[in-house]
C-alpha cells in the first residue's frame, strides 16, 4: 500500500477506510460535535466552580484570621486585668497574644 502521509507525516484514515491526506478534511459526526459542546460546557462550569471554591476558601481564611485577631485582643484584655495581681502571668499572656497577632 503506498504511503499517503498528511502534512505532519502521520497517516490518517477516513471513515471509508482510505487514507486522507488532510486530517482537517474529516468532518465530525453530530454525536462527536455534541460531545465537544458538552465538554466545553462542563469545562466552563468547572472553571466557575473552581472560582467559587477559591472564593469560599479565601472567605474562610479571612474569617479565621479575624477570629484569631479577636481572641488575641481579648487575651490582651485579660493580661491588663491581671497586671496588678500577677504581673508575671500578665507579661506571659501579652507575649503569647503578641505572637498570635503577628502570625
Amino acid at each position: 500500500m503506498p504511503d499517503k502521509s498528511g502534512p505532519s507525516g502521520n497517516q490518517t484514515r477516513s471513515g471509508s477506510g482510505a487514507f486522507a491526506t488532510n486530517p482537517s478534511a474529516i468532518t465530525p459526526t453530530p454525536a462527536q460535535s455534541g460531545l465537544r459542546d458538552k465538554a466545553g460546557i462542563v469545562a466552563s462550569q468547572d472553571r466557575s466552580t473552581g472560582e467559587k471554591v477559591r472564593d469560599f476558601v479565601e472567605a474562610q481564611k479571612n474569617a479565621g484570621a479575624d477570629a484569631i485577631g479577636s481572641a488575641a485582643h481579648a487575651t490582651q484584655g485579660v493580661a491588663d486585668q491581671l497586671e496588678e495581681s500577677a504581673p508575671g502571668v500578665a507579661r506571659v499572656i501579652r507575649n503569647v497574644a503578641g505572637s498570635v497577632e503577628s502570625a
